[in-house]
């Protein structure tokens, strides 16, 4: 008497017993999540919940007009100007705001390009 044999197993089948035996999350799975949840928050929405809007796409910020980073823009305001300046001119000057300003500054001072002459202010080196 001969034996019947058996189908093997499909790939697919055995890859998807795989997924579930280590219980590994699949795109279906995630989809279905993002549904209900969209679902919760349209829901919240209706019955007057105050709920953030998702953060969409992140925001690409726009190309400066003359290609120059900040640190090299405040830079050239000292050696084109070849005054000294104060942190609030320099922000003035600049429209940077004051702490990416004193960053620049202080980077500017370890590079030895700018010095100290005297409390708060700061000019080229001579």
């Amino acid at each position: 008497m001969s034996r019947k044999r058996s189908k093997s197993p499909s790939f697919d089948a055995i890859i998807k017993f795989f997924l579930m035996r280590h219980e590994i999350v699949t795109r279906k799975d995630l989809q279905k999540i993002i549904d209900r949840l969209d679902t919760i928050e349209n829901l919240l929405r209706g019955a007057g919940g105050h709920l953030p809007k998702r953060p969409g796409p992140a925001v690409l910020k726009p190309e400066r007009s003359d290609g120059r980073s900040a640190y090299q823009h405040i830079y050239d305001l000292f050696r084109e100007t070849g005054q000294e300046f104060k942190v609030t001119d320099i922000r003035e000057r600049t429209g940077y705001n004051d702490k990416k300003v004193r960053n620049i500054v202080y980077r500017l001072l370890k590079a030895g390009k700018i010095q100290r002459t005297h409390r708060g202010c700061y000019g080229l080196i001579s």
